[in-house]
């Protein structure tokens, strides 16, 4: 008998298996609706990945949220079933052959960079690269064979653009960028202008043929232009020019004004070397009046000091010939003279370079000649020193470390020295040096030389400018520098005061204290502060 058994089973599907992928690359952006990550990974092409509702970030163990995924960030993603569940932020770029700079411009398989040692050169890109989020003056990162870009992360810094000025104006700044083409790039309304020592200037002292680079918002609009080494007067003979103050005692300091006009007030180590035609001399030999030449150690000490053999001559344009560049002039004896101009010479009006060509009959001009007689440097309407007497203008700007007072009338700006002993007569702010209110109307007697007394005119309404401190009952508080420590005004806010922001939206008295350290421009009436300007 043969028995046969049947048996019944339930069949059970294994259970699913969730599969997760890592990457390793740069953030691209933060992408919305849904919540996702653009991501270019390092061997592969860029892509968009949704997040997951916990996803988890950190860095270095930390947990961040959602803000520190920023564009040009380094990051390894693991990404499960689609989704991004991990991510965790590198703190280093990947190895390599990497350069760093600035994109000048960037097309669909090519950029041109400028790199962070000043040269610039146009790459080709793989095919596997992607340029897309790269916009002119980005910084990045990247690594090439040859001349093709293997690799490239942007990076989440300032954007920077280089150029020579073509044309400046009061809202935009046109340049020629590093590949020869023409842009133009707005100004934002609080835009700052600096030279190549990080001092403030205005906008009207950059001049075309410039060397510049700009800081860019997000926006491409300009916020900061800055004067790149050899620009306008900056060169060789940076260090050159007249002594105008010497201190020979105590701690060594020496002013000298340069060819340009301009003025500069420098710290001599105590073993400071003197030399002419060879021969050692002692530093204090040097006498007001000497031309030399200064060497500065990485301090900007002076090391070394070169007395030049020059001649300047001084007196009225007679006659100028630009085809064969000579220059006539009549001194203050009336006698006049022809001398041979280089073709190289530099002429300079108000710290501003000029043309040869503008150069006038009846301009009074200051003539440095060379050892061989020939002219290589012109000062339109200057001098070597102050001459004595009285004058009356607006303080521009006020040293006293070094001794140096600027006087603005009519739009020029002359600069003197301060005798020691100087008077200082005011019924407002003070008898003091360190009282004077810079925009304050004075009248100077200049002596030898020198400022003696400086009398300040009684104001009835005046326009300061100066860095916001603080307000207090119903007071504003405004600093401005003095080479001595800074000077703090005090004045009551007008009942009808105006008050504005640097776009010139207006403000409540409350509103002040957010903008503490900020450059105002403000007008006094009587005591009160009547106007005031965030800059």
């Amino acid at each position: 008998v043969t028995v046969m058994a049947y048996t019944t089973a339930t069949t059970t599907a294994p259970p699913s298996v969730s599969v997760a992928t890592t990457y390793t690359g740069t953030i691209r952006s933060l992408l919305s609706g849904p919540l996702a990550v653009s991501f270019q990974p390092d061997s592969g092409s860029l892509n968009s990945y949704p997040l997951s509702n916990n996803v988890t970030i950190k860095q270095n163990g930390q947990v961040k949220d959602l803000t520190s995924l920023t564009s040009g960030v380094r990051a390894e993603i693991r990404i499960t079933d689609g989704n991004v569940t991990e991510i965790n932020i590198l703190s280093t770029l990947p190895s390599g052959n990497e350069l760093k700079g600035y994109v000048v411009n960037v097309y669909l398989d090519y950029l041109t960079v400028r790199y962070d040692n000043g040269t610039h050169e146009e790459l080709q890109k793989v095919s596997n690269v992607s340029f897309a989020g790269i916009v002119r003056g980005q910084r990045i990162t990247l690594t090439k064979v040859d001349n093709m870009i293997t690799d490239v992360n942007p990076l989440n810094e300032t954007r920077k653009v280089f150029g020579y000025v073509e044309s400046v104006g009061s809202s935009s700044v046109t340049i020629e960028d590093l590949d020869g083409y023409e842009r133009t790039f707005d100004l934002t309304s609080n835009y700052r202008v600096r030279n190549e020592k990080d001092n403030s200037i205005d906008i009207e002292d950059i001049e075309r043929g410039d060397t510049i680079e700009m800081e860019l918002t997000d926006q491409g609009k300009v916020q900061l232009i800055k004067l790149a080494n050899g620009s306008s007067s900056s060169s060789s003979s940076d260090y050159e020019g007249e002594i105008t103050y010497i201190k020979t005692s105590g701690n060594y300091r020496i002013t000298i004004k340069k060819y340009d006009g301009s003025e500069e007030t420098y710290d001599v180590k105590d073993k400071v070397e003197v030399y002419q035609d060879d021969r050692k001399r002692e530093f204090n030999r040097l006498y007001e009046k000497d031309f030399v030449k200064l060497k500065l150690d990485s301090s900007d000490r002076v090391t070394r000091i070169d007395i030049l053999n020059v001649e300047v001559i001084e007196g009225k344009v007679t006659h100028i010939d630009t085809y064969d560049n000579t220059i006539e002039i009549e001194n203050s004896n009336g006698r006049k003279t022809e001398y041979d101009v280089s073709g190289s010479v530099k002429v300079w009006e108000d710290s501003k370079s000029r043309s040869f060509r503008n150069i006038r009959s009846g301009d009074k001009v200051r003539l440095i000649l060379d050892s061989k007689r020939y002219v290589t440097e012109i000062n339109l309407g200057d001098s070597s020193t102050s001459s004595d007497g009285s004058y009356s203008g607006t303080i521009y700007s006020l040293n006293i470390k070094d001794d140096k007072l600027v006087i603005e009338k009519n739009d020029k700006k002359t600069t003197y020295n301060l005798d020691d002993d100087v008077t200082v007569k005011s019924n407002d702010n003070g008898n003091y040096l360190e009282d004077l209110i810079i925009g304050s109307e004075v009248k100077i007697r200049v002596e030898k030389g020198k400022v003696t007394r400086i009398d300040v005119d009684t104001y009835e309404r005046i326009t300061l400018k100066g860095k916001l401190d603080k307000v207090s009952a119903g007071r504003v508080y405004i600093e401005q520098e003095n080479g001595k420590g800074g000077l703090q005004l005090r004045f009551l806010i007008s009942n009808r005061a105006t008050l504005k922001d640097d776009r010139d939206r207006s403000l409540d008295i409350s509103d002040l204290g957010s903008y503490k350290g900020e450059d105002v421009e403000f007008e006094i009436r009587g005591d009160e502060v009547d106007y005031l300007k965030i800059l």
